[in-house]
Order: structure tokens, then C-alpha cells, then sequence
């Protein structure tokens, strides 16, 4: 018997992202979220409430996605994430590493 992947639903997540300029969405233990599947669904949600993705990464199954309304996004100019592996001899990442 697998582990059933859980089904996430933005709509849940964000129910109203009507008074947010900038919103940030991190995900921790993606792995069992179907990571792909995950960030696919919250791009279009934010899509369909005129948010444009300015920045996004992943570190092993811990993801950080950045989005801000599209009437600023002329106004974010180069974006910047960083990560910090500072696991295993700075070989991998570990929680908090974004």
C-alpha cells in the first residue's frame, strides 16, 4: 500500500487574496504535496487574481514562490533569492535554508 498524495487546493490556501499587494507562498515536506502538481495550481490561482510570479526556488522538498499584483510588477526591478546550504559538509540544504 503507497503513501496517497494529498490534494491541495489554493482556493483553500488563499481564500482571499484581495487586499495583498505581495504574496509569498512556501511550502515545506513538497515532496508528499506532488511539488509540481502544488505550484502549478497556485500559479493559476494567483494568475486568475492578476498576480504575476517574480521570483521562485526549491531546495530539496522546501519551495518558495513570490508573487506580486501585476499593476506593481513594473516597480520590482531584479528580484533576488538566495539559499544557503548549510547541511552536510554545505553538500545539501536543510529546513530554513531558503
Amino acid at each position: 500500500m503507497g503513501r496517497q498524495k494529498l490534494r491541495i487546493k489554493p482556493e483553500t490556501m488563499f481564500p482571499s487574496v484581495a487586499n495583498a499587494d505581495i504574496v509569498a507562498v512556501g511550502l515545506q515536506e513538497s515532496k508528499i504535496l506532488n511539488q509540481a502538481d502544488v505550484c502549478f495550481r497556485i500559479r493559476q490561482y494567483m494568475r486568475r487574481h492578476d498576480f504575476v510570479e517574480i521570483s521562485a526556488t526549491s531546495m530539496w522538498e522546501i519551495v518558495l514562490l513570490v508573487f506580486v499584483l501585476q499593476k506593481h510588477s513594473l516597480n520590482v526591478l531584479n528580484p533576488e533569492i538566495r539559499t544557503y546550504r548549510n547541511g552536510l559538509f554545505g553538500m545539501v540544504g536543510n529546513k530554513g535554508g531558503i
